[in-house]
């Protein structure tokens, strides 16, 4: 998980972690994810992304992780054909 923060994880939501709709949900009430206890919070905050540039990057994350999981689809469903299209064998054909 990236976060804009330095710091120390102090609490995790068993919430989310039990229901992970919650958080896109209501992301901002009961769907928070972790408290950190920021270490370097003024450093921190003069590099935080905001406006067009914050969204910008968020496109181009999203973009890649989308690429990233169709291309791993896309190997598990070519697996998947090879597991069904291979012939069956039996126990006796194994043991000889």
């Amino acid at each position: 998980m990236l976060s804009p923060v330095d710091g120390t994880v102090v609490a995790v939501n068993d919430k989310v972690k039990a229901s992970g709709g919650t958080a896109g949900l209501d992301p901002y009430g009961e769907g928070w994810l972790i408290k950190v206890n920021p270490s370097r919070l003024n450093a921190n905050l003069k590099h935080l992304l905001s406006g067009r540039l914050a969204r910008r990057w968020m496109e181009e994350v999203g973009d890649n992780l989308r690429a990233i999981m169709s291309a791993r689809s896309s190997v598990i469903w070519r697996c998947r054909m090879a597991v069904n299209a291979a012939p069956a064998t039996t126990a006796r054909q194994h043991s000889a």
